[in-house]
């Protein structure tokens, strides 16, 4: 584990190429942490109150922060080199972030707050939604999301029970974090109980291991390495952040 006992983890994303990761947390506060050593390189100030998710742009150029700042709820998009605030570009919403995605060429951030989504572009601006048709996100970090909504038929789940969601493509894995002290893992895309084979039968999606307890609360965030061999989780006030080592579950 990698703890801080000064500040709750709330939400963690990695960067697509280098070893290190983004941990936003309920002081409004993102810190860069170096993931071989443990060790906070950075601090910046993203909020006024508590930063509730994040997301690094798949060119990893920039990081993007939503925060709940009472009446100035909003994301902030970040240089991703040393999370500079100098050049940020802020976007104001009148509900928090709840999911951060980005497109697959990193032109295109969608932000899901109260389940309705806006999307804007590296510098904020906020997009015509009919323009956006054929783009294709980058990440999955909702569960309502297209290649992962059989999330909630599988744990018969309301979406707001399910804090936190990651895929990995390649690996073809999606975690994804409840309440109750959950961390789960199920294979990828998952859009139901059931896949069709390549020879026309249908089959149950394959389980994997079920951790509980994992933290002393909910489960808030969860982000793969760029190799998908580790995960990292954050929830609760427990003030950690867990890498867990996947490899033996795949």
């Amino acid at each position: 584990p990698i703890s801080d006992s000064k500040v709750r983890a709330n939400a963690v994303a990695v960067h697509p190429t280098k070893g290190e990761a983004v941990v936003a947390d309920n002081s409004g506060s993102a810190h860069l942490i170096d993931l071989d050593t443990g060790k906070v390189t950075k601090t910046v100030a993203a909020g006024k109150r508590g930063c509730v998710c994040v997301s690094y742009s798949p060119d990893g150029e920039l990081v993007a922060v939503g925060s709940d700042n009472n009446d100035k709820k909003g994301v902030k998009i970040l240089s991703s080199t040393d999370l500079s605030t100098k050049a940020s570009t802020s976007v104001h919403l009148s509900n928090k972030a709840k999911f951060l995605d980005w497109s697959a060429d990193s032109q295109v951030l969608r932000i899901t707050h109260n389940w309705d989504c806006i999307y804007v572009g590296r510098d904020g601006a906020k997009l015509e939604t009919p323009r956006l048709a054929g783009i294709g996100m980058a990440t999955e970090s909702s569960p309502c999301g297209f290649q992962v909504q059989g999330i909630l038929d599988r744990t018969a789940a309301h979406p707001d029970q399910v804090k936190c969601v990651a895929a990995h493509a390649a690996q073809g894995l999606v975690a994804y974090g409840r309440k109750f002290h959950e961390l789960r893992l199920a294979a990828y895309p998952c859009l139901g109980s059931l896949r069709e084979t390549a020879t026309g039968k249908m089959e149950s999606l394959p389980e994997y291991d079920e951790y509980k307890h994992l933290h002393s609360e909910f489960v808030t965030g969860v982000a793969f390495t760029d190799q998908g061999d580790r995960l990292l989780s954050t929830g609760g006030a427990d003030n950690t952040i867990i890498v867990w080592d996947v490899a033996d579950k795949l």
